[in-house]
């Protein structure tokens, strides 16, 4: 299930960030609009950074919720099982490393995005 996670977590992380460079021709010209209007690079860069926040953290945080609520049933449902055959320290180990190697995928997939979309609005 784990390794089935992070695959699935790829690619929901991979769409992601192909939707928001696609559609960065489009805010090109909106954040244009808005260098012409005198709003600062420093306010641009912070906008983008909110965008991507948003667009990255809503999926996730929806992901996260659920996961949680999946976790509990399971491991409420199983719990004499858990403790019998690996015990809670060792699941609560995988779940720690699984979860680190998630964010560090959605660190470098959210940076890689931000840099290229970045570029993107200011050609």
């Amino acid at each position: 299930m784990l390794y089935g996670g992070v695959v699935l977590m790829v690619i929901c992380l991979t769409v992601l960030s192909l939707q928001q460079l696609l559609d960065a021709g489009q805010y090109r010209y909106r954040f244009s609009v808005l260098r012409r209007l005198g709003v600062e690079e420093g306010r641009i860069r912070r906008l983008v950074l909110q965008q991507l926040g948003f667009w990255f953290g809503l999926p996730v945080g929806a992901a996260i919720l659920v996961g949680a609520g999946a976790a509990g049933c399971f491991i409420a449902a199983l719990r004499a099982e858990i403790e019998a055959y690996i015990g809670f320290g060792a699941l609560a180990v995988q779940l720690g490393v699984t979860a680190a190697i998630l964010a560090v995928l959605l660190g470098c997939y959210f940076v890689s995005t931000w840099v290229l979309f970045r570029r993107a609005i200011d050609a």
